[in-house]
């Protein structure tokens, strides 16, 4: 209902197709006229995939990462910006979960694997036999357990001494990884495997978990038509927050926005242009009955996001910013825009074109200067060099100055660990 509604004439994606499930209450909804291009990773699914394609002519499968839709989708015959709604179920599958031969489960025995896609990339077991320690740790302490940092420092030397001379080797099914893991985590306070939160940290390594989300939600902004939906539907505390950190940047502001009225009522503001983005709607949790018949969605929550056209709140803060003098802080507080996941707008190079010297600190002109050639792509020095969408500062003549660094892949590089952001866990 959150997806289709009343267009059953659409053309819709399912992102995440498994082995169908939300694929065939899509189909159920549409009329003859409707289409539904499902897109999955796991060859297995691909298979089961395959023959819904030929048993009803309105489907089509393709083996790939859903972040791939807006360069295939093309080649199709779906045209961008014509796609009523796109549907992303994130994370893992049941048949997948309750396969012990993908090694995807701490408590099955099994080859410790973990890829969705078995025909790519590197299995966990040579990853770990291969990764140095220190990418090691980051892994696990980017992807796992937040609340306990230290764990991954300990999970990291195990493994190194395992395979340093003398050792025993690095794991190569999940029982002995299991048992790694729990031997060197100690105390475990929740109610879970011990090796539960290092098997998802893997996992979500391998197979680019959180790359995919930030690529796909960019990619289903570029074949939604407007008024077209995205349902995402969550399972942890860092897809929520990763999901989050995206629509900030795209997000289109409503009336009652505090920047969104202060704009209005200041002639001297530069004037922002409307652009496509996403307005969310409230999110929604499974209800009891849901509950009674899958007691794994307890944890699920279904975002959905509308895409529109109007004035983003991340270039009016972009506007703010330079008419008050603020600095950007370290989550590009500023304004970023939504094309590629660039930091550059045209709202910012204006801005630093048009406010007035007087406003804001000392220096001010020497930053419109970087603001509008950085916008036009021009290389101006000196400027400090800035790494993971961040803002760093320089001295300079004695002042604080920010050097404000346009990087597309940096912005989309952005990942703070979910204990960092702000957002309630589901």
């Amino acid at each position: 209902e959150s997806i289709v509604g009343a267009d059953v004439d659409g053309t819709y994606v399912d992102g995440t197709f498994g082995r169908g499930g939300h694929t065939r209450l899509i189909l159920n909804a549409l009329s003859p006229k409707g289409s539904l291009h499902a897109f999955d990773m796991d060859p297995e699914a691909i298979k089961v995939g395959r023959l819904l394609a030929k048993e009803d002519k309105r489907f089509h499968i393709h083996h790939a990462g859903f972040k791939a839709m807006a360069d295939i989708l093309p080649e199709t015959g779906v045209e961008l910006g014509t796609v009523t709604g796109v549907f992303l179920d994130l994370g893992i599958s049941s048949p997948q979960l309750d396969e012990a031969a993908r090694g995807f489960r701490p408590e099955q025995g099994g080859p410790l694997d973990l890829r969705f896609d078995v025909t790519k990339g590197r299995a966990a077991s040579d990853f770990l036999k291969e990764a140095p320690r220190e990418e090691l740790i980051r892994v696990l302490r980017e992807y796992g357990d937040p609340s306990d940092p230290q764990a991954a420092r300990r999970v990291a030397d195990a493994v190194c001494l395992a395979r340093a001379p003398g050792g025993k080797g690095a794991p190569q099914t999940t029982k002995e990884f299991s048992d790694l893991v729990t031997s060197v985590r100690g105390y475990e306070y929740q109610a879970m495997h011990p090796a539960k939160a290092v098997f998802q940290a893997l996992r979500i390594h391998l197979n680019d978990e959180f790359g995919q989300l930030r690529g796909g939600l960019a990619a289903s902004l570029k074949v939604l038509r407007p008024g077209g939906r995205v349902g995402v539907l969550t399972w942890k505390h860092s897809e929520c927050a990763l999901l989050v950190e995206y629509l900030r940047r795209v997000e289109v502001a409503p009336s009652n926005f505090p920047l969104m009225q202060w704009h209005k009522v200041t002639p001297t503001a530069t004037e922002v242009k409307r652009r496509l983005g996403f307005v969310a709607d409230p999110a929604k949790r499974p209800t009891a009955e849901e509950l009674k018949i899958n007691s794994r969605s307890r944890s699920a929550v279904l975002h959905v996001f509308r895409k529109q056209r109007g004035i983003l709140c991340s270039d009016l803060e972009a506007v703010a910013a330079e008419h008050f003098g603020w600095e950007e802080d370290e989550f590009g507080g500023a304004g970023v825009s939504q094309r590629g996941g660039s930091s550059s707008s045209t709202a910012v190079a204006a801005a630093a074109a048009a406010a007035p010297a007087s406003a804001g600190k000392g220096g001010n002109e020497n930053k419109k200067r970087k603001l509008a050639g950085k916008s036009e792509g021009k290389e101006v020095p000196p400027v400090a060099e800035a790494s993971e969408g961040k803002t760093k500062k320089r001295k300079n003549s004695g002042k604080n100055e920010v050097a404000i660094v346009f990087d597309d892949d940096a912005v989309l590089a952005i990942n703070k660990p979910a204990g960092m952001l702000s957002h309630p866990s589901p």
